[in-house]
């Protein structure tokens, strides 16, 4: 299933209101490159407190010697939190509406003006899958599921990486 994906909004794409409530900011340079990025920080701060999933917004002024100069909204949200509020629920293709809806209202509160149609032009630069698996309690808790699972090392030239993290070494998690 896809979880996260990461937009990419062009300049003529969007516009930004008065009170639009990008307030961090950021500098990046490097050889041949710049970027100047506005992010939303305090108000995705706030409404994570009070339990409200936000998506991550970020308008970017990027610079480079190849391109030139050219200004980007990237939008990074999870799917299923944007609609349901929980990763633990599938999207398929009849949710489009309710995303784009959704996503519309999100950015309206950032103080972030954009259309249905500009969204769906917008280039899709990451989308991140995972599949939530439901396993039966006999098989036993999901600390000794992990790592009965990470004894399946199959192909070597993977990175396959067991570890143990938290108080008393209780946590379990596979990189593969």
């Amino acid at each position: 299933m896809i979880d996260s994906v990461v937009f990419s909004l062009n300049s003529d794409q969007f516009k930004l209101r008065q009170d639009n409530k990008l307030d961090g900011k950021k500098n990046q340079q490097g050889r041949g490159f710049n970027i100047n990025s506005e992010y939303c920080d305090e108000y995705i701060k706030n409404l994570s407190k009070q339990g409200i999933y936000c998506p991550s917004v970020t308008k970017a002024i990027k610079t480079n010697s190849i391109n030139g100069t050219r200004e980007v909204l990237e939008i990074q949200t999870s799917i299923p939190k944007l609609i349901y509020g929980s990763n633990l629920f599938e999207i398929d293709s009849e949710d489009l509406d309710k995303i784009y809806n959704n996503l519309l209202s999100r950015l309206d509160s950032f103080g972030i003006i954009t259309t249905t149609e500009q969204l769906k032009k917008a280039v899709v630069r990451r989308a991140d899958f995972s599949k939530i698996v439901k396993l039966p309690d006999y098989l036993g808790t999901a600390d000794k599921i992990v790592e009965d699972i990470s004894k399946f090392n199959y192909k070597p030239s993977s990175d396959y990486n067991f570890h143990k993290y938290y108080y008393n070494n209780s946590g379990r998690s596979v990189k593969f």
